[in-house]
């Protein structure tokens, strides 16, 4: 039986820092129903910081349609961060956060590499999309540093993608400005424990 998110084609790069991108990470009926939610009827807010504004809710905060559920599931957070940790080599606390974010024309998030000090340590954005074109905007960019001209690697929002990377101070990485619909993401993030 298929997992609720299947990472099994994860491949490790190393440029420009560790990072995987796996396409058709989600099953076509999760992706649906998650859609659905998003756009009728998830309690986003929106935030603010210094280098984005969007619009989040945690998932671990609320009770989710039962269609939603198994993507904040145990055994899904489990195989998640066993695959995580056989793949970045590290080991993962049990704790994952998961928060959905949504992007509307004119949001866009500058560089930055998410490093906080005891803070999450690994991340898997999964991407969801409706339709999306590449005039809708909203590339997932990964830099060799903290400047725009470094940018290395570019990713379309295809939905159903997911990308897992090590989280440093260099794992730079910015959203373009999305300039037509939505663009949806549930980021999970992970706590190494130490060691291997």
């Amino acid at each position: 039986m298929r997992p609720v998110v299947d990472l099994s084609g994860a491949r490790l790069e190393t440029d420009p820092f560790p990072f995987s991108v796996v396409p058709g990470a989600l099953s076509d009926g999760m992706e649906r129903a998650t859609l659905s939610w998003f756009e009728d009827s998830a309690p986003w807010r929106l935030t603010r910081e210094c280098f984005y504004s969007q619009q989040e809710f945690d998932m671990r905060d609320i009770d989710l349609p039962s269609d939603i559920a198994p993507l904040a599931a145990s055994a899904t957070l489990a195989g998640m961060r066993e695959l995580v940790s056989e793949l970045f080599e590290r080991r993962l606390e049990a704790t994952v956060d998961i928060v959905a974010h949504r992007l509307t024309a004119g949001q866009r998030i500058r560089i930055h590499n998410d490093y906080l000090e005891k803070g999450e340590t690994h991340r898997l954005v999964m991407q969801l999309n409706r339709g999306w074109t590449p005039g809708d905007g909203g590339y997932l960019m990964l830099f060799g540093s903290g400047r725009p001209e470094d940018v290395r690697v570019v990713l379309a929002p295809t939905s159903k993608q997911a990308l897992l990377f090590e989280i440093s101070h260099g794992s730079h990485h910015a959203v373009s400005e999305v300039t037509r619909g939505e663009r949806y993401s549930i980021v999970y993030s992970f706590h190494a424990g130490g060691g291997w």
